[in-house]
């Protein structure tokens, strides 16, 4: 190797030696940076107003009653700020229990009607549904449950159960 190259070299090494000297000198004595600069911060949002333009459904989940008699309960639905859509109200079947999806013959003797059943309904409204159950005087007693459907269109869709207790 020449002596130029070696001179070059070692020089080259007393520059990098010497940067890497001051820099840690000068960094030492720095503050560290302000943590505002990475944290993040979120958006200002009131926790729950989302879930309070949700509209609401109020409906019957027991009704109890004796054969041969005829038992009334509301729909209650609460629009917010939903809408314009269509509503429909369904009762598709009778199921063995609550959690199950086992579905048995409907009993003769028991009729359930929703009026209206199928609306329009707008934003900002309430709008009641009469659901209406009729027993035959020969209905046997027992625990009826049945499948209920709602539909909301474009805003929700759901169901639960409607349990009818004849003693």
């Amino acid at each position: 190797m020449k002596k130029n190259h070696v001179i070059g070299l070692l020089i080259g090494l007393a520059v990098v030696l010497a940067a890497v000297v001051a820099m840690i000198f000068y960094f030492e004595g720095q503050p560290p940076e302000s943590p505002e600069k990475y944290s993040w911060v979120p958006p200002d949002i009131t926790p729950g107003v989302a879930l309070m333009n949700m509209p609401k459904l109020l409906d019957p989940e027991t009704a109890d009653m004796r054969a041969g008699e005829t038992w009334e309960g509301y729909i209650t639905l609460e629009t917010k700020r939903n809408g314009p859509g269509m509503v429909h109200y369904a009762i598709p079947s009778r199921i063995e229990s609550v959690y199950s999806d086992e579905e048995l013959a409907w009993p003769k003797g028991l009729n359930i009607s929703i009026e209206p059943s199928d609306f329009m309904a707008y934003p900002n409204e309430t709008y009641n549904s009469t659901i209406t159950i009729k027993t035959a005087p020969d209905l046997l007693q027992g625990e009826y449950v049945f499948r209920y459907h709602h539909l909301f269109e474009g805003v929700m869709e759901g169901g639960g159960s409607l349990t009818v207790v004849v003693s």
